[in-house]
Order: structure tokens, then sequence, then C-alpha cells
């Protein structure tokens, strides 16, 4: 923040009338008074959005669904059998790599955008095993990198939390990470595993 030394009637003081110990150090000649981290506290200034109030608006952001899905299709494995896991990304809300613009309205009429990134998966099996932190959203056979296999028969609720952390613009600038991440909790899926019998068959 810089000032200007100014007489009664508000007209600039040359700068040997200054009080002692003044000096110019500013770009065109002001003093120098400090620095801030409340912009939004200086006189004068239109306030701008705060840290807080990006961090705030982050963690209000829509976020997309993500549900495991699995191969064997249909949730349905088999004992002993490698299962293949993949994240599937709702249609609604935002996932990874999209924009959300929040309301101008909450920003003192500036256009910020929000923009998700992921930061880890981790996959739950829903019989006590788990995989990741990874980066890694699965896939199918047989390049998959989240594999998982059941030593049990049963219905197994299996879910992944995704970590988010996000980038921020402001009126159409460059993109600055958000300082902050959050973890959330996607709905469970239910995988049926089933136990596999030999018959002997007469032909």
């Amino acid at each position: 923040m810089y000032r200007w030394w100014v007489d009664r009637d508000g007209d600039p003081l040359p700068a040997e009338e200054w009080p002692a110990g003044s000096r110019p150090a500013g770009p065109l000649g002001q003093q120098l008074v400090g620095t801030t981290c409340l912009p939004n506290l200086v006189p004068g200034v239109r306030p701008v959005p705060t840290v807080e109030m990006i961090v705030a608006a982050f963690h209000q952001t829509r976020w997309a669904t993500a549900r495991v899905v699995t191969q064997p299709e249909g949730n349905t494995t088999l004992v002993n059998l490698e299962t293949f896991y993949r994240v599937q990304w709702s249609r609604e809300g935002f996932e990874p790599g999209e924009v959300d613009t929040v309301d101008p309205a909450r920003m003192y009429g500036y256009r910020v955008q929000i923009r998700p990134r992921l930061v880890s998966y981790r996959y739950h099996f829903g019989d006590g095993d788990s995989f990741g932190p990874t980066d890694s959203p699965g896939g199918t056979y047989p390049h998959g990198q989240v594999v998982h296999t059941y030593r049990e028969a049963g219905r197994f609720a299996s879910f992944v939390q995704v970590r988010f952390g996000a980038q921020f613009r402001v009126n159409g600038g460059p993109w600055i990470e958000v300082p902050d991440q959050v973890t959330v909790r996607q709905p469970a899926t239910t995988i049926t595993v089933k136990q596999a019998r030999s018959v002997l068959v007469n032909q």
C-alpha cells in the first residue's frame, strides 16, 4: 500500500514538505506504507474475492458421482476369480477437469471459475480390503490396474473415495491452485460373489 501526503485542500505536497522520515518509494513517488493480506479493508478499493471465499466455494462444488463397476459385467463375480474395477462418473456434477463457474453475486461481481482435479482414488472392496491411494481410474481385462479377488461368497458393498484438489481463476486470468483438498466418499455398489461348484456329467 502506498500513500501521498496532501494539504488541507487535498492537493499533493511536494516530497520536500513531507513529515520528517517520510520519503518517496512508490512507482509514482508515493510513500510506502506496508503490505496487506486483507485488500478488502483498504479504503476506496473495490472488494475482491478472498482466498477464504474461494476455498468455501470449492467445498460447495457439486461433485460428479463416481461409482465402481466391475468385470465380469453386472457386478457379479466368483470366489477366487480376479475381478477388475473401474470408476464410472455420472453426467451430473463436476468431475476432474471440468469447470464450475461460481455465482458472481457471491464473488463481488467477479467471474470465478473452479476446475476440480483428481488427487487420488482409494478403492474399498467391501470385504475389509482396499487399494490406494492411486491415480488410476481402473479398467478392464487385461490392462486394468485395480484388481481384487474375493475369497468367500456373499454380497459386498464396494465404493471408492475420491480426493479432490482444484484450481481457480478470476475473470479469465491464469489458473491458480486452491490451497485445500477434500475427500468425498462415493455411493456404494453391491458386488455379488458366487461360489462355483464342479458337477460331473455323463456324456
